[in-house]
């Protein structure tokens, strides 16, 4: 497994794990570096029925501004 998509697995394995909201947004908050290759491991952390409604927002907000300033490559 290449490097990024290492950081990309332990920032999805740190967001559905911690109970801490700030933990919790700053790992989503470091997966939309990696643009569109982020929004299935924030949706995995969203989808988690244990989440908050206030971080599964969070998480949808950063989905919004990845798909929205990550340019279209055919």
């Amino acid at each position: 497994m290449a490097d990024k998509e290492q950081e990309i697995s332990r920032l999805k394995d740190v967001g559905r794990k911690s109970n801490d909201e700030i933990t919790v947004r700053s790992a989503i908050d470091r997966l939309t570096l990696y643009g569109k290759e982020a929004i299935k491991p924030i949706t995995d952390i969203i989808e988690d029925p244990a989440v908050h409604q206030s971080i599964k927002q969070y998480g949808l907000n950063a989905i919004k501004r990845i798909r929205i300033f990550t340019p279209f490559n055919p």
